[in-house]
């Protein structure tokens, strides 16, 4: 013989309440999992204000994108890269989505290379100017100086 079950007034009450806790808990879940996450947000704004937009760092640059039109195609260029410092968004963090990492003031270096003129076998030095960037600042993103 099976037992029907009839809910009661306290089931229905216990059962109630069982769900609200249930709300409420879910609800505390929500908050601490967003505090978490504002957390883990300002720790990470904290990390990136420790890289300012401020000193230029030191890049390895190819040495054909910047003298290609003041050598011919058959010289070869050793080394075919050298350091130059650059400002650029790999620089530094600027805090805001208009600004970037940009140059403010450069100067100009020479670097000697050794070129090879790959036709008559003939080596000489060769001294090239580069502009090494001095000085860094945070500048609207469309006010790129090259």
């Amino acid at each position: 013989m099976a037992l029907k079950y009839l809910p009661t007034r306290f089931t229905t009450n216990f059962a109630l309440c069982g769900l609200v806790l249930l709300i409420i808990s879910t609800c505390r879940a929500v908050d601490n999992s967003k505090k978490i996450l504002a957390m883990k947000f300002e720790r990470h704004i904290k990390l990136l204000k420790q890289f300012p937009c401020r000193p230029p760092q030191p890049r390895i640059i190819s040495v054909l994108e910047l003298i290609r039109d003041q050598v011919e195609t058959y010289e070869t260029v050793q080394p075919d890269v050298t350091i130059l410092h650059r400002c650029d968004n790999g620089t530094g963090f600027c805090g805001t989505p208009v600004n970037e990492c940009q140059v403010q003031n450069t100067t100009e270096v020479k670097v000697v290379f050794y070129v090879r003129n790959t036709v008559n076998n003939t080596t000489v030095y060769k001294e090239f100017s580069f502009q090494n960037h001095t000085d860094c600042s945070c500048q609207p993103k469309g006010n790129r100086i090259k």
